[in-house]
């Protein structure tokens, strides 16, 4: 089964999201959650390519109960100093997260109108060495989370982007999400990032609507 391939800490019976009461129906069954753990995966291979630049402070956006940072690949490799925050909303997910290691959670919703101004009182000017974001983009309003997320990279730093469009929870769908690949690309360039390194990565599921889009982004 596709399941064995899935390391036991990433599992998909999540604490307050049991199978038994998925009211989502089949795109959050079983197998759509197997479908968004290996997705999120897909990230991992970059993110060991730059393992030389994950330290200090690490930021990872809407990491739900799929954490890559707490993958056991980035686990192995991170220094103990690494400082790690998680940016999340959902009750259940930061509970879990807060059992899983030593992190700093914030918790925040990305769509509130008063997002920006909450997370520039929590974090009071801080900046992050590297974040991370995946399979968020098409949750939010993208092109000013983009925005938001350049101020918050200390220059040098980076942005780790895994996104496929229109793929995930249509009912939980941001009306301002991104159409195509392509405009993640052009909303990054214009929030102020250089592309580092892009990649297109044909549909592996049946039930992917686009194919995916990697993207390392770095703050000049």
């Amino acid at each position: 089964m596709i399941e064995a391939l899935i390391p036991e800490k990433y599992m998909v019976e999540w604490s307050g999201w049991p199978l038994t009461d998925n009211r989502f129906g089949e795109e959050f069954d079983r197998d759509a959650r197997i479908r968004m753990v290996m997705g999120g995966r897909r990230l991992i291979p970059y993110l060991l390519k730059n393992r030389k630049y994950l330290k200090g402070d690490l930021l990872e956006i809407g990491p739900f109960f799929t954490p890559l940072l707490y993958s056991p690949e980035l686990r192995e490799v991170l220094p103990p100093s690494a400082s790690i925050t998680f940016l999340e909303n959902d009750s259940d997910a930061l509970q879990w997260l807060q059992h899983q290691g030593r992190c700093r959670l914030l918790n925040l919703d990305m769509n509130a109108a008063s997002f920006a101004r909450d997370l520039q009182q929590q974090l009071a000017g801080e900046v992050f060495d590297n974040i991370i974001i995946s399979q968020v983009l098409n949750y939010v309003d993208y092109k000013n989370l983009l925005t938001e997320l350049f101020v918050l990279v200390r220059p040098g730093g980076h942005l780790f982007i895994n996104n496929v469009c229109d793929y995930g929870l249509p009912v939980l769908f941001s009306g301002k999400r991104p159409s195509d690949n392509e405009s993640v690309i052009a909303a990054s360039l214009a929030a102020g990032f250089s592309i580092k390194e892009q990649r297109v990565i044909p549909k592996y599921f049946r039930k992917e609507p686009a194919d995916r889009l990697i993207l390392i982004l770095q703050r000049p």
